[in-house]
């Protein structure tokens, strides 16, 4: 069981997420999660990021390893994650 923070990106994510005692979620906002890299206590806690499979999440998963945070994990970001949902791809305009 993880027991540490949950960095998301999204509202909708975060709403769902469930009440789990000894996690703390916090609301990424978006491209704003990179503010998050400045806050110290998160450097000793275990962090596990569930942002979205495109070039945006990727991007803030980096910015926040290249910030200190080097040690947060992925959830649902991962390639065979990717290929198992293929039949959704769009191509990304936001670049």
């Amino acid at each position: 069981r993880f027991i540490g923070t949950v960095i998301v990106e999204n509202a909708a994510t975060f709403r769902a997420l469930p009440t789990v005692p000894g996690v703390i979620a916090i609301f990424g906002r978006g491209d704003a999660v990179r503010m998050l890299a400045s806050s110290s206590w998160l450097a000793e806690r275990p962090l596990l990021y569930a942002g979205d499979l495109d070039h945006g999440g990727f991007q803030m998963v980096a910015a926040l390893r290249r910030a200190g945070l080097s040690h947060i994990e992925t959830a649902f970001m991962e390639a065979d994650t990717a290929r198992r949902l293929r039949p959704y791809w769009v191509v990304d305009t936001s670049r």
